[in-house]
């Protein structure tokens, strides 16, 4: 009997991600995701009043003693509290809504591609590499498309608005703390190309 061909010759090619086409899944659902990430940026937005609200406790409650003031403050902080918790079951409910939209759509398109190939397509694929890439691969493409957008896009919020506020407490201690920030990213670049490098042999 002829031996199958080597599996070892038919590698995944590594090469640069097509973004678009993985963009261009989410088009059916644009709506619902614009929602999300508005509901993402108020998220993010409003987890920046907690340190501001916060400093003025801390600066005119406890120096002036104004239990009114406190009062005050705490119904302003159980306020953005609410309103954060609302952002945050919005954001979550549309972005598993999306994300189980995609493994559908993913899946079913994988499938009927398995129908159409070959008899000898399937001599040379192991069925656990093929039953990974319709379960492992496309729960991958779903999280890159819809939580790690999200927390990206959360992430940046933050950031920004955290350098704003430390940029307006104390302007000399925020410089000195971005200063080290190209080391940070360096170390950061470094072990994440290389978490690549061994997650992509693995």
């Amino acid at each position: 009997m002829r031996r199958p061909p080597n599996t070892e010759d038919h590698e995944t090619p590594t090469g640069p991600v097509p973004w678009r086409r993985l963009i261009g899944y989410l088009r059916p659902y644009i709506r619902p995701m614009a929602f999300a990430l508005v509901a993402t940026i108020a998220s993010g937005a409003l987890s920046l009043v907690f340190p501001w609200v916060i400093q003025n406790v801390v600066d005119s409650v406890l120096t002036e003693g104004s239990v009114e003031l406190l009062n005050s403050i705490t119904i302003g902080l159980l306020i953005v509290f609410l309103l954060r918790s609302a952002t945050s079951v919005v954001e979550t409910y549309l972005l598993n809504y999306v994300g189980e939209r995609l493994i559908v759509d993913l899946r079913v398109q994988l499938y009927r591609h398995l129908q159409r190939l070959s008899l000898g397509f399937f001599v040379t694929r192991g069925t656990g590499e093929l039953g990974s890439r319709l379960s492992n691969d496309v729960t991958a493409i779903r999280s890159v498309l819809t939580s790690n957008l999200n927390v990206l896009i959360q992430q940046i919020v933050i950031m920004i608005g955290s350098i704003a506020i430390m940029l307006a407490i104390n302007w000399r201690l925020s410089l000195f703390i971005l200063a080290l920030t190209p080391l940070i990213i360096g170390f950061a670049a470094f072990f994440g190309f290389r978490m690549r490098r061994i997650s992509t042999q693995i």
